[in-house]
C-alpha cells in the first residue's frame, strides 16, 4: 500500500517509545479496573508530552501504535459500543472483540465484492435498484 508524504511525515514523528508508554497507560488502567476502556484522547494525553502538538496527529500515531502492539499479540481489545481500548480481561473478552472484528471484516468483504461486480464510468446511465438485504438505512 502506498502512503502520502503526510502520512510518512507522521509516522517520522511518532515517539519511538510510544507503545512502551500506551501499554503503562493500558496496563495501569487494566490493574485499578479491569474490563474499563480507556479513551483515545486519555491516552494520548498521558502518553504524549504535553502540549498536544496535533490531535489528528496523535491520534493517527495511537491508532497505528496500537494496531502494532495487537499484531503483536498483545491483548488490546476495543469496542464499538464503548470509547477507547483497554488490556483483554480474559478470553471470553477477546472472543467478543474477534467476533467484532470478524462482523466488520464480512462486512468490508461484502463492499469490495459489490464493487467488483459494480465498476462503470460515473458518466453512464444506472437504473437505481432497490438493495437486497439492506442492513444500513438508506441515506438522503
Amino acid at each position: 500500500m502506498s502512503t502520502t508524504l503526510v502520512y510518512d511525515q507522521m509516522l517520522a514523528t511518532m515517539p519511538e517509545d510510544l507503545p512502551k508508554r500506551i501499554m503503562q497507560v493500558l496496563t495501569t488502567a487494566y490493574k485499578e479496573k479491569p474490563g474499563h476502556n480507556v479513551t483515545k484522547q486519555e491516552i494520548i494525553k498521558q502518553a504524549f508530552a504535553l502540549p498536544v502538538r496535533s490531535p489528528a496527529t496523535e491520534d493517527r500515531q495511537l491508532r497505528d501504535a496500537i494496531a502494532d502492539l495487537q499484531l503483536a499479540g498483545y491483548p488490546i481489545v476495543a469496542s464499538s459500543g464503548k470509547a477507547g481500548y483497554r488490556l483483554a480481561v480474559d478470553s471470553e473478552d477477546a472472543a467478543e472483540y474477534i467476533a467484532e472484528l470478524e462482523s466488520r471484516k464480512e462486512q468490508l468483504q461484502n463492499k469490495i465484492d459489490a464493487l467488483r461486480g459494480q465498476i462503470y464510468p460515473a458518466f453512464w446511465k444506472v437504473e437505481f435498484k432497490e438493495p437486497v438485504n439492506a442492513t444500513q438505512p438508506l441515506m438522503i
